[in-house]
């Protein structure tokens, strides 16, 4: 009998371990179960953002006056783009609005080995990526850079449209100018190094123009439609008490 008792003992020690290493087998397994799930939700989440955000902009497209074939979009990458930089200039050729803008308009991708890349030191000193909008004048539109540039084409278009209104009110209906006579252009070499550098313009500003704001606009129109409809329902209650 006191043969045995060890035996029963050594087994009971064997069965508890395997116990154990089966529960720890099966809490791995589990945790690997609900990160999946986990996972798929916020691919779901950021789907149901990225269409919210779509129908967010309607029949909202990227339409320049006619001299639209003035304007210019410029991407700056590094000489080899990374990651990122390659998903940004993909965008240009896989997204209906970003398409657009780019047969719109003069499109070009610089590196720091272009041979007039450092004309544009004032664009790509807050770093890079950099995504440029200029109208026929050479006035940036709109620019983003670095951490500015979102993760997904939709909020650069939203961003890129938004200023766009905001510097020509009239767009998307063509916009009549003058025949500007011709002014020499100043040498490339006689401009100077030290340009100030221009500040990121991801949407409107203390320069867009009055009456431009539309996300204003539809907040009175909301306020005063609630205030109106405040006091019907009190005049209501007033003659129910009546």
């Amino acid at each position: 009998m006191k043969a045995l008792l060890p035996s029963a003992l050594c087994a009971a020690v064997a069965w508890c371990a395997m116990t154990a290493h089966a529960a720890r087998q099966h809490e791995t397994h589990l945790t690997a179960q609900i990160a999946a799930v986990k996972a798929r939700t916020d691919y779901a989440a950021a789907q149901a953002a990225y269409a919210a955000s779509v129908a967010e902009l309607g029949d909202r497209v990227i339409d320049l006056p006619e001299d639209a074939d003035a304007w210019y979009t410029s991407v700056f990458t590094h000489e080899k783009p990374s990651r990122r930089e390659r998903q940004i200039l993909d965008w240009f050729d896989t997204d209906p609005q970003l398409q657009r803008l780019k047969k719109q308009t003069h499109f070009n991708h610089y590196t720091p080995a272009s041979s007039i890349y450092s004309r544009y030191a004032n664009l790509t000193a807050g770093g890079l990526p950099v995504v440029v909008l200029q109208d026929p004048s050479g006035t940036v539109v709109f620019k983003a850079s670095g951490e500015q540039l979102p993760p997904a084409p939709w909020p650069l278009v939203r961003g890129i449209i938004d200023c766009i209104r905001a510097h020509c009110p009239h767009c998307p209906r063509p916009k009549p100018k003058p025949t500007p006579k011709p002014e020499p252009q100043p040498d490339p070499d006689d401009v100077p190094d030290d340009k100030p550098v221009i500040p990121d313009i991801i949407g409107p500003n203390e320069e867009t123009p009055v009456g431009r704001d539309d996300t204003l606009a539809v907040t009175a129109a909301v306020f005063v439609l609630s205030l109106a409809g405040g006091f019907i329902v009190a005049a209501r209650k007033g003659k129910s008490f009546v």
